[in-house]
């Protein structure tokens, strides 16, 4: 079973992916560079650190209808979130905002 996080509603139900890192042990996990990333971006990652969970998703694939992705994996794509959209749309606001500001036509 997937730990609880994973399995609320919300965004969660519409997403496609399920994130997850192998390693040695949970601190290694955890302090990984690509798991922050992973988490900037208001996403959950999964530790996987028993021996046998390499070997599960690269088998397995997806679960429950949702695609298994090592947070490793070169190209790694992230979906943007609500939060990264309204921070976009915020961005793209005060840009135009600064531009008319200084004469400059918005583009």
């Amino acid at each position: 079973d997937l730990p609880e996080g994973l399995r609320q509603p919300d965004e969660r139900k519409t997403r496609k992916d399920i994130y997850y890192i192998t390693g040695e042990n949970r601190d290694t996990v955890k302090n990984s560079a690509f798991v922050e990333r992973v988490k900037k971006h208001g996403y959950e990652v999964l530790y996987m650190t028993e021996p046998i969970d390499e070997y599960c998703v690269q088998q397995l694939k997806e679960y429950d209808g949702k695609n298994l992705v090592s947070v490793t994996k070169e190209g790694v794509e992230l979906p943007r979130t609500r939060k990264r959209r309204r921070s976009s749309r915020k961005t793209r606001n005060l840009r135009g905002s600064l531009q008319d500001h200084e004469g400059h036509p918005r583009q």
